[in-house]
């Protein structure tokens, strides 16, 4: 299981989507962010749009996609109108 990383400790490679412990008016709530090199500053995504937090504690890797639902190379796997309705099956079943 992946660690929360202090920022103090060391920051993300820049750029790079990570999952962010930050204050977003007054209340502490984990989001996705990146931190700039350019800039020195970091950014999240919000239901308003992409917006700088107040001030980001921890930060952490996100996790590897899902291997079920890809193809070979990655790409999300298309799916015919019958695996559809027989993964809704199994889906109702569990």
């Amino acid at each position: 299981m992946m660690e929360w990383i202090s920022v103090k400790e060391r920051l993300p490679e820049s750029q790079a989507d990570v999952l962010v412990v930050a204050f977003w008016h007054e209340h502490r709530q984990t989001m996705i962010g990146w931190h700039s090199d350019m800039g020195k500053k970091w950014r999240v995504v919000t239901s308003h749009g992409e917006r700088e937090p107040g001030g980001v504690t921890h930060w952490m890797p996100l996790p590897d996609p899902p291997k079920e639902g890809c193809d070979t190379n990655g790409e999300a796997k298309k799916y015919t109108a019958e695996e559809i309705k027989e993964l809704a099956k199994k889906a109702f079943e569990a």
